[in-house]
């Protein structure tokens, strides 16, 4: 068995020495932890609710379908679905608006949506939740994706429905409205890129002038495509970024194909060690988050690179988990500037996300609930730091 090192969390940015490691290097979030981090998210809490978030991006709905399967078709060798339940979630840059909305008194969101039936749907979830927003309806069509499920939430079939080919008249709709938002109002700005044609280079010029030239106290967070990485590197600076495994690959040529196989320690340290990701970035970027499905996440930046294990639980379902990930670090990075501690909460928050069927915001209560289970039960959550020279 592991043994379990009391470290100093009055000192949780100078947590790693020679003399809190065990043998296999590892370190623990345990009862000592919890205990303080239980009372610094509630002080997060108030502090958060009173800051102003606009969140920037592809907007999307969740339309969900769910039945039962009692015979397969006459037609075609295809299972026939009874449905006895629909309903429609936000989606994309509209579900991290709404995940937010749990925490910050004022969220305002900025995207495109299209001038059909879904577009009625989505203002009506937006007033639910009480977002601002300010929608450009386009020639288009809304961005909805379908999923069929059945089975105890076994997805069955997923059906997209989107036209993302805007016209001149649509991008000019968006800088006449961009222009007449103040920037400098807002404390966080969140771009959420979901590849859907908001983010290219023309509109990445502006909002590279406008982080650049007068927002540059603002925190910023990008949550980019990997196709549109370089336009977002533009930007003097990122508070930052969050991407999951894939697109690491694709824009670092990071890999982290063999944590498929079984658990294996040095394979982590070797990721830690042999990627500097920010060599190239002239700074630009503080934090680097990647998240790795059933192993946790990393995190690069100047200082040190970390990595933080999954807590362990059955996994539901994956929709909508990265952006509870992506929305619970950076608004506890901007409370607390805390990397450790941020990191610990996006990851929990991902994997109370997994642990629900269907597109789900954590909660507040979710997370505090969630932490004095850890504490009652004093779950071991690993994590491994290696600090730069």
């Amino acid at each position: 068995m592991e043994s379990v090192n009391q470290v100093d969390y009055n000192s949780i940015n100078n947590l790693v020495n020679n003399n809190h490691l065990n043998s296999n290097g590892f370190q623990y979030f345990d009862k000592f932890f919890y205990k303080e981090i239980i009372n610094d998210f509630k002080k997060f809490l108030e502090f958060i609710s009173t800051k102003k978030v606009l969140v920037i991006g592809d907007i999307m709905l969740d339309r969900w379908i769910k039945g039962e399967v009692e015979r397969i078709s006459p037609e075609a060798p295809v299972p026939v679905v009874k449905v006895f339940k629909e309903w429609i979630e936000l989606g994309g840059a509209a579900n991290v608006a709404k995940i937010i909305s749990y925490y910050s008194n004022f969220v305002y969101l900025v995207g495109f949506a299209g001038n059909d039936i879904y577009f009625k749907n989505l203002l009506s979830l937006l007033k639910k939740r009480k977002i601002n927003y300010n929608i450009i309806k386009t020639s288009k069509t809304t961005i909805v994706k379908t999923r069929v499920i059945a089975h105890n939430n076994q997805h069955i079939v997923r059906v997209d429905r989107e036209n993302t080919n805007y016209d001149p008249f649509d991008y000019s709709y968006l800088f006449n409205n961009l222009k007449k938002i103040d920037f400098n109002g807002f404390d966080i700005i969140f771009f959420i890129d979901y590849n859907k044609n908001l983010f290219n280079k023309e509109t990445m010029s502006f909002f590279s002038e406008i982080v650049n030239n007068n927002i540059f106290d603002k925190f910023i967070i990008v949550c980019p495509k990997p196709n549109n990485f370089n336009y977002f590197i533009n930007f003097n600076k990122i508070n930052y970024l969050s991407i999951n495994k894939k697109e690491a690959n694709q824009i670092f040529n990071i890999s982290f194909d063999n944590l498929n196989n079984k658990f294996d320690f040095n394979l982590i340290k070797k990721i830690l060690n042999d990627n500097n990701l920010m060599i190239n970035l002239d700074k630009k970027i503080e934090d680097i988050v990647i998240t790795i499905g059933s192993w946790g996440l990393t995190v690069f930046n100047n200082k040190y690179n970390l990595w933080v294990d999954a807590i362990k639980q059955e996994v539901f379902d994956v929709v909508g988990a990265g952006d509870n990930v992506s929305a619970i670090y950076g608004l506890y990075k901007f409370y607390s500037n805390d990397v450790l501690k941020s990191s610990f909460l996006a990851n929990l928050a991902g994997s109370i996300a997994v642990s629900k069927p269907f597109t789900n915001p954590v909660k507040p209560i979710d997370i505090s609930h969630s932490l004095y289970y850890l504490l009652k039960i004093n779950y071991k959550n690993k994590f491994f730091k290696i600090n730069k020279k």
